[in-house]
């Protein structure tokens, strides 16, 4: 099977037509795709990072709130103290 040159300029531009521009959409796309990755990773870092401090203010809320109805508490056992003296 011999291949003239009508046949390889044939598929030299079949390939130029199709086989370029396949490979260039297909790298932009893989770019996006990795970008938009990067990107949603770094989003989902911020999340995690908002909804972490966020939880570390509410359990110092609670820490306090403890801490007050402790002390309510003791406070109460020493008026009792007191009176059944």
């Amino acid at each position: 099977m011999d291949i003239d040159s009508d046949n390889l300029t044939g598929i030299v531009v079949v390939f130029i037509i199709f086989g370029i521009p396949s490979i260039c959409i297909t790298l932009v796309i893989l770019f996006a795709m990795m970008r938009g990755k990067h990107r949603s990773n770094r989003h989902n870092d911020e999340d995690d990072t908002r909804i972490i401090q966020q939880m570390n203010r509410t359990l110092n809320d609670l820490e306090d709130r403890i801490e007050t109805l402790e002390t309510i508490l003791i406070d109460r056992e020493k008026v009792k103290g007191r009176e059944q003296l």
